[in-house]
């Protein structure tokens, strides 16, 4: 066991120590991103900086954007989660910086952060601060790196850590503030948006408490009734939805009419998944990753054996502990410590658990359980395979270092090193984003697209390629790329296929109808409704599409395209186009329909003059793009339109959030903290 003296409290030699390799980590890894390069590749242009370039702009106008009124016909920003509107270090990070700097500083934070909680969790459970940072650098660069592309990876991998510390922290002291501790961490998370990483520390949760109350006790207080002092463990875990309701009542509302109502071909749980026979990755690094005639993406797809026929790549199916670590592991297998009474069985079960869901093989199952069939991606489930190994192989580590002082810190220390390295070039191979010395957005403002339609975005909508991507020129944009969004975007009788060319009569007639007035295309496009406008290349857009910058991009506008609001009764004209806002100018010559071409949503309500008006329903089975839009009944003259969003949801989910918040201070300033209870050998 342990030396108890010497590990049940955190140095502050140590905690410094831990800091200094947490950050110089990030140096090692991410030095780049200190220097001002920023990201490019995967969901990061398409996805990510769309939704955080609405956030920012809203932040330093003075305005918390709840709908996002670039992408398509317009989407609820916070009940899609991803973009993080109500995390705090989100929050923090986009009103003071650039977007660049803020998404890096973001990035860069949570590796920092997501190793600390690593690590003081290793020095609880009773390691030495060297193999403590072995199994943080374990975790945060063998399973974070590779999935660079994926925002809410790190961010959200930051509160599983955090978690375990206050629940092993509360079953040694049974200290209520752990609770509290507990109740933050998981709330947190769920903030961050794409509660997957949730959705697995909630999994998670219960088997480690189980294991550690009744099998592998050791340090525990269990000088009581250990069913009461599990349970107990439960309430925070409650809590933790009540103080993230702001988050999860809109993300409910959203997901009941979305597209991932239910498991469609277009979201198949099993997507995402490793191979079983991926799992030699361990040990055959150099075939997978380093071997100039192998497509590690197409070797993992041609893996058949007992696999999935879902679609996966190398990025979600990754999962590697560094070859040192792996041997420590199986020093731990043939020494039987796996199987004893210590720490390493409580996470040797949920490790292997976790591992065995990988492969997707209980997906069918799984999926008509809650919560599974909301989530794609099994192989991201090995995040919990990837933290047991750190741990487990931190025990081994830590045993040598107690028996040889100098010579088991020498040794660990090299190991880590060894280890860091091996990270290091592993995330250069399994990647498909990459740090780039001028990212794209530090061109935007020379965009040609973008200066064309200053002072005037807020009537046009362009149809390009690159979804999302013309966002970041303050530009509404069709198609969209969402990972949960409204089900209109999906709706076949609403948008047509993507075999339909652009040219085609079909298409045209599908922009005029949703409100595109131009289009932004890689190539000349040859059609009498389209006008060519501009063909210069634009350094932004080429960028952003990995192209070469002198390539043109070509502008065309839409012969006879419905502008933003319009009304076959007279003239509209958009006066103002905010996040949670929008006023219209009307004058009409007799009574009829104003059509705002963005989505109706619950939460949007319309006033004419000042007052309120009722808008037009959404048919039960829309044909036309018109069906959705946001349209009232406007009698003749002139007349101020203005239609505001202020959902339900979002009111009801700010209301429980900020009462339990306030319940959450008053219960910490009350708690007192007790004598540390007993612990047994």
């Amino acid at each position: 066991m342990a030396d108890v003296e010497n590990t049940n409290s955190v140095t502050g030699s140590g905690l410094i120590v831990a800091f200094v390799v947490a950050i110089g980590l990030t140096f090692v890894f991410w030095l780049p991103l200190y220097q001002g390069h920023g990201f490019v590749g995967g969901d990061i242009y398409s996805y990510y900086m769309p939704q955080k370039d609405v956030l920012a702009e809203s932040l330093r106008a003075g305005e918390f954007p709840l709908w996002h009124n670039r992408t398509g016909w317009g989407y609820p920003l916070i009940a899609e989660s991803q973009s993080g509107a109500l995390y705090p270090p989100t929050l923090v990070c986009y009103r003071l910086l650039d977007l660049n700097t803020a998404y890096n500083a973001n990035h860069l934070l949570h590796y920092v952060f997501a190793f600390i909680f690593l690590w003081l969790y290793a020095r609880r459970l009773g390691l030495k601060t060297l193999p403590g940072i072995l199994a943080a650098t374990i975790y945060v660069y063998g399973w974070f790196p590779p999935r660079s592309s994926l925002e809410w990876a790190i961010i959200g991998g930051t509160w599983l850590p955090a978690a375990l510390l206050a629940t092993e922290s509360f079953l040694q002291s049974r200290s209520k503030r752990w609770l509290i501790g507990l109740a933050t961490a998981l709330s947190l998370q769920m903030l961050a948006g794409h509660f997957l990483l949730a959705f697995i520390t909630l999994l998670l949760l219960p088997l480690y408490v189980v294991l550690r109350v009744w099998f592998a006790s050791d340090r525990v207080a269990t000088d009581g009734s250990r069913v009461r002092l599990a349970a107990w463990v439960m309430v925070p875990i409650v809590a933790s939805f009540l103080l993230a309701a702001v988050q999860l009542l809109p993300t409910w509302e959203l997901k009941t009419s979305s597209q991932r109502a239910t498991i469609t071909e277009e979201h198949d749980p099993e997507y995402g998944h490793m191979p079983p026979m991926y799992i030699t990755q361990l040990v055959a690094s150099w075939y997978f990753w380093y071997a100039d005639d192998v497509n590690t993406d197409q070797a993992v797809k041609d893996m058949k054996f007992l696999a999935s026929d879902a679609d996966t790549n190398s990025i979600e199916a990754h999962m590697y502990f560094g070859l040192i670590p792996f041997l420590l592991l199986v020093i731990a297998l043939f020494r039987g410590r796996i199987f004893s009474g210590h720490i390493e069985r409580t996470w040797a079960i949920p490790g292997l658990l976790f591992l065995a869901y990988a492969p997707g093989w209980f997906v069918p199952v799984t999926q008509h359980l809650p919560g599974f069939s909301f989530f794609k991606g099994p192989g991201r489930y090995t995040i919990v395979t990837t933290l047991a190994a750190a741990i487990v192989a931190a025990f081994v580590m830590n045993s040598l270092v107690q028996r040889k002082r100098i010579l088991g810190s020498v040794l660990c220390i090299a190991i880590i090193a060894a280890t860091v390295v091996e990270f290091r070039i592993v995330a250069r191979q399994i990647a498909n984003a990459f740090m780039v010395e001028t990212p794209p957005i530090a061109r935007r403002d020379e965009s040609h697209i973008r200066q064309y339609f200053s002072g005037t975005e807020a009537n046009v909508r362009l149809y390009a390629q690159g979804a999302n991507l013309p966002n970041l020129c303050g530009i509404a944009a069709l198609p969209v790329y969402l990972g949960l969004s409204p089900d209109e975007y999906f709706d076949t009788r609403l948008v047509p296929t993507d075999e339909q060319p652009i040219d085609s009569p079909e298409k045209l007639n599908w922009l005029k109808d949703s409100g595109a007035t131009h289009v932004v295309w890689q190539n000349p496009i040859s059609s009498p409704a389209l006008k060519l406008l501009s063909d210069k290349p634009d350094v932004f857009l080429n960028r952003a599409w990995a192209r070469p910058g002198d390539m043109p991009v070509y502008l065309y506008a839409i012969d006879e395209a419905k502008p933003r609001a319009y009304s076959t009764a007279g003239s509209v004209e958009v006066v103002k186009l905010k996040a949670n806002a929008v006023k219209l100018e009307a004058q009409l010559n007799q009574a009829g329909r104003v059509v705002l071409t963005d989505l109706m949503m619950p939460g949007w309500s319309v006033t004419i003059d000042g007052k309120p008006a009722q808008p037009m329903t959404k048919p039960d089975n829309p044909t036309t793009p018109e069906d959705v839009f946001r349209s009232v009944e406007v009698p003749a003259g002139d007349h101020t339109i203005e239609w505001v969003y202020s959902p339900a949801s979002v009111r009801i989910g700010a209301t429980v959030s900020c009462v339990s918040w306030l319940v959450l201070f008053v219960l910490l300033f009350l708690t007192r903290s007790k004598p540390p209870a007993r612990i047994e050998p």
